[in-house]
């Protein structure tokens, strides 16, 4: 997982890459925004519980680094730094506001939402249903 971390610039990519060793990756979604990734859990594609569940360990459980605000403030931060060299990098800068939803204040400090569209891909990858 360090290594599809430090590989990755967003969620997506972390994921695709994640998918590609094996891995299974469940977002959290926040169920004031719904929109809105606030966690992460992951397993291994061929390991279950008796009842033929996947095995979930949450990101941070795993390792500090892993926890979600983490990867969002790290991901943040390359963003704010492509955009400074010009590049195309997408999302919130490091202090900017992506909302104004009343909201935020339930929002942890530092994690700005990352758009429907990537929440609505995390969502069809993990194979859940918005209600």
């Amino acid at each position: 997982m360090q290594a599809a971390v430090a590989s990755s610039h967003d969620f997506d990519e972390f994921t695709t890459r994640l998918a590609g060793d094996g891995v299974t990756v469940w977002p959290r979604m926040s169920t004031q925004q719904p929109d809105q990734i606030t966690g992460y859990s992951v397993s291994l594609n061929d390991w279950t519980n008796a009842a033929g569940e996947p095995v979930r360990f949450g990101g941070g459980k795993l390792a500090p680094d892993l926890s979600w605000p983490k990867l969002h403030a790290r991901w943040g931060l390359i963003e704010t730094t492509e955009r400074q060299a010009g590049g195309a990098g997408t999302g919130t800068a490091a202090g900017g506001r992506a909302s104004d939803a009343a909201g935020d204040a339930d929002r942890p400090r530092g994690v700005r939402p990352r758009g429907a569209a990537a929440a609505r891909r995390a969502r069809r990858r993990a194979g859940v249903a918005r209600s």
